[in-house]
């Protein structure tokens, strides 16, 4: 069997992750390219041994493809899946899902009304420890009582190159800004690991003089009674460390984890500690393991490694955080059904 791909989105992540694991994953072949920069779309069709077509249209009226690689602008994410998923397409999105609930939910709906695979981007739940983290959270640290997060890069340069123009990537128009684009993959992760989504958000933002959010700090409950705290930034000079890292604390026990370098370590109340296995030989953040993980998913071969509901609640949890620090008020975060993966 071999699954027909099309990429949606011919910009840097797909053109260095995507594409190249398109190409190396056995029954996968890239055979259309959708972008409205046509000399990008006809750059990596050419790279490919793919067609190029100029817009979402001509892709859904060409329709000789399996599935799609969604990597397009943030707030573009909703039209194009759905327009995808309406036409039969398996759809892999890049992260965040949607940059509103109400289009994240009607997603996940689709598509499971549909009976179609819907997986998004986030790289982190593909490293070698997270499925050890989930068990870890899920088994050995009883009720869960806190959680903490602290996500700090150098994203705020994206948004300030953007700020000037509209149409850019990282625009406040295109859902731009340290949550939609950092601060989500920590709460994806948070709700992958533990099955739970946030219940509500008191909020602070600073925008450092821009239209979007470039430094944020949350606290919020889960649903399951625990109570969290969440900072990001997206200031960092070029020489300070990056962090993307997790704490969960239980009556049993605490887990630590690092989602950039992939590794975790579990502490129990006994006093005795484990680390997580790691396998050297696969990179700590696997940009390209996303991608591979949907394909095997379409071909039969695999688990969606990529659920969208963990992913809607993330997009809630942004919305709420946005709301409350607009409003100066907590905010209850809208939930789905069921997010437990």
């Amino acid at each position: 069997m071999t699954v027909r791909v099309a990429a949606v989105g011919a910009g840097s992540w797909m053109t260095r992750f995507h594409a190249p694991a398109i190409l190396a994953c056995p029954g996968a072949q890239l055979v259309i390219v959708c972008d409205p920069d046509h000399a990008a779309a006809d750059a990596l069709a050419q790279s490919a041994g793919a067609r190029a077509v100029p817009d979402l249209e001509a892709l859904i009226a060409d329709g000789d493809f399996d599935c799609a690689i969604v990597c397009s602008p943030h707030a573009t994410h909703r039209p194009i899946a759905e327009a995808l998923l309406r036409a039969g397409k398996h759809v892999f999105v890049e992260k965040p899902l949607a940059t509103t609930s109400d289009d994240a939910f009607a997603l996940v709906r689709l598509a499971s009304e549909l009976g179609l695979h819907l997986s998004v981007g986030y790289t982190s739940q593909h490293s070698p420890s997270a499925a050890t983290v989930r068990d870890w959270v899920r088994t050995q640290l009883g009720t869960l009582l806190q959680v903490s997060i602290e996500f700090s890069s150098r994203a705020g340069a994206l948004f300030a190159a953007a700020q000037d123009d509209p149409s850019a990537t990282y625009s406040a128009r295109n859902g731009g800004g340290q949550g939609h684009t950092q601060l989500s993959h920590a709460i994806a992760m948070l709700a992958w690991v533990t099955g739970e989504e946030a219940e509500s958000v008191t909020a602070f933002t600073d925008g450092r003089g821009l239209d979007v959010d470039v430094v944020d700090a949350a606290a919020f409950r889960l649903t399951g009674g625990a109570l969290g705290v969440a900072a990001s930034t997206g200031t960092l000079a070029p020489r300070l460390a990056i962090t993307q890292r997790l704490r969960y604390v239980g009556q049993r026990g605490i887990v630590d984890q690092d989602i950039l370098f992939g590794t975790a370590q579990l502490q129990r109340v006994d006093g005795s500690s484990l680390a997580a296995p790691r396998d050297h030989l696969r990179p700590p953040y696997p940009a390209e393991a996303p991608t591979t993980a949907f394909l095997d998913l379409v071909l039969g071969r695999g688990p969606n490694l990529g659920p969208p509901e963990p992913a809607a609640a993330a997009v809630a949890f942004i919305e709420a955080m946005h709301e409350s620090a607009a409003s100066g008020a907590r905010r209850d975060v809208r939930r789905l059904p069921e997010i437990r993966a």
